[in-house]
């Protein structure tokens, strides 16, 4: 893998490095919200339509992305990938301040709504960025490198949550850090 990688035009090369490292840090972040967040607003009190919210969230998202095919602003595709996800997980930083499960369905729905601007964006700066050949080899070494990130924060912060479900107030907005500095560190491709 290690020679793969070091035979890898400059620019190629480039992308790999801030992608590996976006992903890791995203499985850090991803990790640590994504499997408990259905089962916090259940442990918060929050309503069947409110789990239902919360699980259709990323779905409904996703039908939005189709607005944000086109480059309609002129700032080119990593910009759409970066800026998007930064303001949507800055919004987990409101955890904090959220105690009842109406504010905390609302908080989510909205960061899956503004992070679901990203997705077009994302495949058309790998497409651009990996030649077709090594695409689905490194694509996959970045996903493997989210996945044990993702596996190692998901059995951390579920530790904390079995202490007190709470933690969420605090856990989220860390995390949030991690998955801003995520996409920071993807915004360096060029």
């Amino acid at each position: 893998m290690f020679n793969k990688i070091k035979a890898l035009p400059p620019r190629v090369k480039h992308t790999f490095y801030y992608d590996i490292k976006a992903a890791m840090l995203f499985g850090i972040f991803g990790g640590s919200i994504f499997p408990f967040i259905t089962i916090i607003g259940r442990k918060i009190g929050a309503t069947e339509f409110q789990i239902s919210l919360l699980t259709a969230a990323p779905y409904i998202a996703t039908a939005f992305a189709i607005f944000w095919t086109e480059d309609i602003l002129g700032k080119g595709r990593v910009w759409y990938v970066v800026w998007p996800n930064v303001v949507g997980r800055a919004i987990l930083f409101c955890m904090f301040f959220v105690v009842n499960p109406f504010a905390y369905t609302f908080i989510i729905f909205i960061y899956m709504i503004i992070t679901a601007i990203p997705f077009p964006s994302y495949a058309s700066v790998m497409k651009t960025n990996y030649p077709d050949k090594e695409r689905g080899n490194l694509m996959g070494y970045v996903r493997v490198g989210s996945a044990c990130f993702w596996i190692l924060a998901s059995i951390i912060t579920g530790w904390i949550l079995e202490g007190n479900t709470y933690n969420y107030r605090y856990i989220f907005p860390i995390a949030a850090l991690f998955g801003i500095l995520s996409a920071l560190e993807f915004g360096r491709i060029k």
